[in-house]
């Protein structure tokens, strides 16, 4: 690869793979070790002089340590299995109706998890959530779903974050070479044991980044726990942090020393991921043309089917119906006599609330900035990292993944 050139003042040929390298490892840099520095510090200064209280105070904090570990590890579990077998039945196994729904598994990165949590603590909460008030007016239960507990925050978080494993999981399984199963086959294996010992081995790292990313967005969840944690007195990193920042005085040197610990629990999970990669091979794509073959499950694959649209009824289309439904009651209520639909809610929202406009300007310059932000720059990492020589590719590698 012929290093790309620029004309320097004097014109004289000046390489620019080192220029762009140096440019965008100084901004990554500044963008994450400065705040890194900052939490560090805060962590670790308290009244003006520098202490370990603030750190020591926040291990000693073992149930909330607890909780977050419960949460993260929980959802992550949940998340990558139903995020990974969706993959599986959607990109390589003949699943009637394949295309809509790799479509709809997706929508609940759309739809924030605040407002599924939202939704879902209408729909399950233990006394006056719709499903419990159903039940108990229909068949005399008094309860069946409580959704405000460690249970509840670990189920809707998981539901929020299945998109992230499968997209991740499915572009490696339809980028796979099909001739890598296909001697398995000639080796005397059925479809399924080269499925089993051939396929899902080499999406391992595909796996592996998908879950390092739910587990550390929701090790650091506030939204979901907030709505469905607190009323129970359930409490997580997310929420103590919250907590603490909102106290008079607020406790800085705190909720710093829980975003260190947080920040050491990622690089630790990174370190890791790279160890456990490191032992092996995983090329999946050869350079020759193919086109993955799908899997026929026979009967089963209306099975499979019904499970995909299980997901995207209790994720996107419930969630979203609740909410639909509740902006358009005058108050919450299973009786229909009481029910008395009308507009009211958006006319206020969309015509005389004063704040609508500046909240709806703010969050449109908000994902425009961002986007275009993060595309270039990540656009710029990407071809640094991978088609670049530079010597500040695995060090700008290893800044933007943190």
């Amino acid at each position: 690869m012929t290093p790309v050139a620029v004309l320097g003042r004097r014109g004289h040929a000046v390489a620019a793979e080192p220029v762009v390298a140096a440019v965008l490892s100084g901004i990554v840099a500044i963008l994450v070790i400065v705040p890194l520095a900052m939490v560090v510090f805060g962590a670790a200064r308290e009244a003006g002089a520098f202490s370990v209280r603030p750190l020591l105070i926040v291990f000693g904090s073992t149930t909330i340590i607890r909780n977050t570990l419960l949460v993260g590890i929980g959802a992550t579990a949940l998340a990558v299995t139903i995020g990974g077998l969706l993959a599986l039945m959607l990109a390589r196994i003949a699943t009637p109706g394949r295309a809509t729904l790799s479509r709809l598994v997706t929508l609940p990165l759309y739809i924030t998890p605040l407002l599924t949590a939202i939704a879902w603590s209408w729909l399950g909460s233990p006394r006056g959530g719709l499903i419990n008030l159903v039940c108990r007016n229909a068949f005399g239960i008094d309860s069946i779903v409580n959704l405000h507990s460690a249970g509840g925050v670990i189920v809707i978080a998981a539901l929020s974050y299945v998109p992230l494993p499968f997209l991740l999981i499915g572009a490696a399984l339809r980028g796979m070479d099909p001739s890598l199963e296909e001697s398995a086959r000639v080796h005397g294996a059925s479809a399924f044991a080269a499925l089993r010992r051939v396929t899902v081995p080499l999406v391992l790292p595909a796996t592996l980044g998908s879950a390092l990313l739910v587990f550390v967005q929701a090790m650091g969840l506030f939204s979901v726990p907030a709505v469905l944690g607190m009323p129970a007195g359930f409490q997580v990193a997310g929420t103590e942090i919250y907590r603490l920042l909102n106290t008079y005085p607020p406790r800085v040197s705190q909720a710093a020393a829980w975003g260190f610990v947080l920040l050491i629990a990622t690089a630790g999970l990174v370190w890791l991921q790279a160890v456990l990669l490191r032992r092996r091979s995983y090329v999946t794509v050869t350079g020759k043309a193919f086109r993955p073959r799908l899997l026929d499950a026979g009967a089963a694959r209306w099975l499979l089917a019904g499970c995909a649209w299980g997901y995207v009824f209790a994720a996107v289309i419930l969630p979203v119906a609740t909410l639909i439904w509740a902006s358009l009651v005058q108050f919450i209520t299973i009786d229909p006599a009481l029910m008395q639909f009308d507009l009211r809610h958006f006319r206020y929202v969309l015509f005389e609330y004063p704040k609508t406009y500046i909240a709806l300007k703010n969050s449109l310059l908000l994902g425009a900035a961002t986007a275009t932000c993060v595309c270039a720059l990540g656009l710029g990492i990407s071809w640094v990292v991978v088609r670049s020589r530079s010597v500040l590719r695995g060090g700008l590698d290893q800044l933007s993944m943190v």
